[in-house]
């Protein structure tokens, strides 16, 4: 029943990439993030975000008509719900109501104090994190816009130019169903731009009281180490409330829905018209999807370095507030360090149970408390010579260990005495 089989040669012309026409909408987490970023705009002030038409770039406003679709929460808006994507929450410790803080993707002066590298003991290394106003919503002063054009955009437009590059050679080849693929895409692309500069999605106004009490959130990372946020009551709850909304006027829903009418369409036709389009214009478009995804990763580069120079221009190296204690051979030593740098509470420690509330530990935050007051060698050493003695040599078995303790704290904290006055 073999026999007349035979191996055929495939021509040229029957060259096909049916399996490929779901490359567009393969699942990519950046492409929500992207999308997130651009509804919100937030370094609106030193740049446009754009949002490329990344391979599973329009699976998310086809999402967020489904949302419509299917949400049984009428309050809240499939808009502001992917908006809130590109921030993320972290658990903290605090001594007020907030358990978590949110953070932004796009926040560089976060993730200089969050993604700091570990040092030879990282569950001792401290960062103590100075929170105002000014790191939450950076005032950039008159200016109120970004320039008119930058690389991000230049990266957007040349997505454009390269779709409407393809829609063009549709027509002129007359390959309907390219032209129907790259005209969709290109609707979509210009509902982005316009977006980009127009933000959609904007910081909800907060009334809060005005409070200069001192207040303190601790953030402990899973890799080790513990971040201290240290600011006024008023400027952590600003920034513990900090939500967004959606500005319902008549341009802002033309666009909303121009989006994501045209990436859901978008979404369909890249598997339907990708099937039937000639060859060339099939490697046209994953071109384009390889072009617009790789500018993606790239843009997302510029735009961590433009929100730094940003920062560095508008702020001043020392208002940015953060003391990072490194390499402390003991968890001890690091809050003896911290403490007296950063002028912490004492009390801080027990309240948020960072430190087991037993007398040893009690005595040695009174000690740093006092030295803090102390600016000779003096008296730093009658200081802790007093500590010593409260738990001076025992023969009872029980207190060896609480007096061996209580040396070794009184060591760690004249070096940590000297080691501030000599930075002075």
């Amino acid at each position: 029943m073999f026999e007349n089989l035979r191996p055929v040669l495939k021509r040229p012309n029957e060259v096909s990439f049916d399996p490929l026409g779901v490359a567009a909408v393969l699942h990519n987490p950046r492409a929500e993030l992207s999308a997130a970023r651009l509804y919100t705009q937030p370094d609106s002030m030193t740049f446009r975000w754009p949002h490329t038409m990344m391979i599973g770039g329009v699976l998310t406003p086809l999402s967020v008509l489904a949302d419509y679709l299917s949400s049984k929460v009428s309050s809240l808006d499939p808009a502001v719900s992917m908006s809130q994507k590109q921030w993320t929450t972290l658990p903290v410790r605090s001594t007020t109501v907030f358990r978590e803080l949110p953070i932004s993707n796009s926040n560089v002066w976060l993730h200089d104090a969050l993604a700091f590298k570990s040092s030879s003991f990282p569950e001792n290394d401290f960062v103590v994190a100075e929170v105002e106003d000014v790191y939450i919503h950076i005032d950039f002063g008159d200016s109120k816009t970004p320039p008119f054009i930058t690389t991000l955009d230049i990266l957007g437009y040349i997505c454009g130019l390269l779709n409407i590059t393809g829609l063009l050679v549709s027509v002129f080849t007359s390959d309907v169903w390219a032209i129907t693929l790259f005209g969709i895409y290109a609707l979509h692309w210009t509902a982005s731009t316009a977006i980009s500069f127009n933000p959609l999605v904007k910081p909800q106004e907060l009334h809060i009281i005005p409070d200069a009490t001192q207040q303190y959130c601790v953030y402990k990372r899973p890799e080790g180490g513990t971040v201290i946020f240290k600011g006024r009551k008023d400027a952590i709850e600003r920034w513990a409330r900090s939500t967004w909304k959606f500005e319902p006027t008549p341009l802002n829903h033309l666009l909303h829905w121009c989006w994501a009418i045209t990436g859901s369409v978008a979404s369909l036709a890249s598997v339907a018209c990708m099937v039937n389009m000639t060859a060339y214009l099939q490697l046209g478009f994953l071109a384009l999807l390889a072009y617009s995804s790789l500018a993606e990763i790239l843009a997302t580069r510029l735009a961590t370095q433009m929100q730094v120079r940003a920062c560095s221009k508008y702020l001043k190296a020392q208002d940015r507030k953060q003391t990072f204690v490194f390499d402390n051979k003991t968890r001890s030593m690091g809050i003896i360090r911290a403490t007296l740098s950063c002028q912490l509470d004492e009390t801080l420690w027990f309240t948020l149970e960072l430190l087991p509330n037993i007398p040893v530990f009690a005595e040695m935050l009174k000690l740093v408390d006092s030295l803090r007051m102390i600016d000779d060698e003096k008296r730093m050493q009658e200081a802790v010579g007093a500590f010593r003695n409260k738990f001076g040599a025992t023969n009872d078995q029980g207190k060896i260990i609480t007096t061996v303790l209580a040396q070794r704290i009184a060591s760690e904290a004249e070096d940590a005495w000297r080691e501030l006055k000599a930075k002075h």
